[in-house]
């Protein structure tokens, strides 16, 4: 059995600067002590990032662009040896629309403003990740997450921050360390991880965090049956 990580970071506001560097950047180090408490090892770790200065130091994972071809590169070389044993755990810690996933991309036009944003949508999702045998987690802490929800079947459990019509409002100022909420508690039931100067709690089975951390977020929601070995 072999347990593999996905880690995704694809779209940061220029206009929020270090603010948000920051929170994406304590999301993706407790996800990767979340993949490493769970038995992943740092060669199965794969961080899919827009920047990747986003990476702690000292990262001996795998380091791509957050882009659609660098995941479908990803999941085709893990299909490839992947057995019905093995486990994948899917993190998304960046901004959601309607379409899915925000990916950086550059401008056609250099002396245009914005150019028009590419999606990692969760048709194109299941695409890449139908063909991987074995369970899979999915937890994606962004706006509108609830369109991911329908991913989920007997062998992929999706837990989102949010439902597929909601904004995932949080007052980051208010945060020390700043960091997604519902990412941070979800991760930190369930590897026993923490940030900064706080207190890991026990770790527990990936349906009974949700169930620790639900009536906190309202909207948040899990669907699916698998399960992450213990």
């Amino acid at each position: 059995m072999t347990c593999r990580a996905i880690i995704w970071c694809g779209f940061i506001k220029k206009s929020l600067g270090v603010i948000e560097a920051n929170i994406f950047r304590n999301d993706i180090e407790l996800a990767i002590a979340a993949a490493r408490h769970r038995h992943v090892h740092p060669q199965d770790v794969f961080a899919l990032v827009c920047d990747p200065e986003l990476l702690p130091q000292g990262f001996s994972g795998q380091v791509l662009p957050a882009t659609l071809e660098s995941l479908e590169a990803v999941t085709r070389s893990i299909a490839q040896v992947a057995t019905p044993d093995d486990c994948l755990l899917w993190i998304a810690t960046n901004h959601g629309d309607l379409d899915g996933l925000l990916i950086e991309t550059e401008p056609l036009d250099e002396f245009a403003e914005d150019d028009a944003p590419r999606f990692l949508s969760p048709d194109l999702l299941a695409r890449y990740l139908d063909p991987l045998p074995g369970n899979q987690i999915g937890i994606i802490a962004t706006c509108y997450a609830g369109i991911f929800s329908p991913l989920a079947n007997q062998r992929r459990a999706m837990f989102t921050a949010c439902g597929p019509r909601d904004v995932y409002i949080v007052d980051y100022g208010d945060l020390h360390p700043s960091r997604s909420p519902f990412l941070y508690e979800m991760l930190s039931h369930w590897a026993g991880v923490s940030l900064g100067n706080y207190a890991a709690p026990a770790r527990s089975s990936i349906s009974e965090a949700f169930g620790i951390i639900e009536p906190d977020f309202p909207g948040c929601d899990s669907a699916g049956d698998a399960s992450w070995p213990d």
